[in-house]
C-alpha cells in the first residue's frame, strides 16, 4: 500500500491532527479544573461538604444547615438562637430621686 501525499495533504493531516490534539487537551484542561474544584477543601463545591450538608439538612430539617455553622453554634453553645439580655435600668439617685441624679 503506498499512499502518497502531496504537501497539502501533508498540510491537512498536520492540521487535523493539531486540531485534534488542542480539543483533547482543552477537554482534559476543563475536566481538571471540574474535578480539581470537588476536592479543594476550600470550595462550597466539594464533594464531601456537599455531601454532608445535604445529610446534616435532611436529619434536621434546616435547609440552610451547614457543618460550619453547627460546629460554631456546639463550640459557642448557641444552639438556641436567643435574643440578646437587655441591660438592666440605672438604679434611681437616691438624693433626687430620678435616674441619673438630675440637679
Amino acid at each position: 500500500m503506498n499512499i502518497k501525499l502531496g504537501w497539502r495533504g501533508v498540510a491537512m493531516l498536520v492540521a487535523g491532527v493539531f486540531v485534534v490534539g488542542w480539543i483533547i487537551v482543552s477537554k482534559v484542561e476543563s475536566d481538571a479544573k471540574a474535578a480539581a474544584s470537588l476536592v479543594d477543601p476550600t470550595s462550597e463545591n466539594n464533594v464531601v461538604n456537599q455531601g454532608v450538608e445535604h445529610v446534616g439538612q435532611a436529619l434536621s430539617g434546616d435547609k440552610y444547615w451547614t457543618l460550619g455553622g453547627w460546629l460554631y453554634d456546639w463550640t459557642h453553645n448557641t444552639a438556641q438562637y436567643t435574643a440578646p439580655t437587655p441591660l438592666p435600668s440605672p438604679a434611681p439617685d437616691a438624693t433626687h430621686g430620678v435616674a441619673g441624679g438630675g440637679a
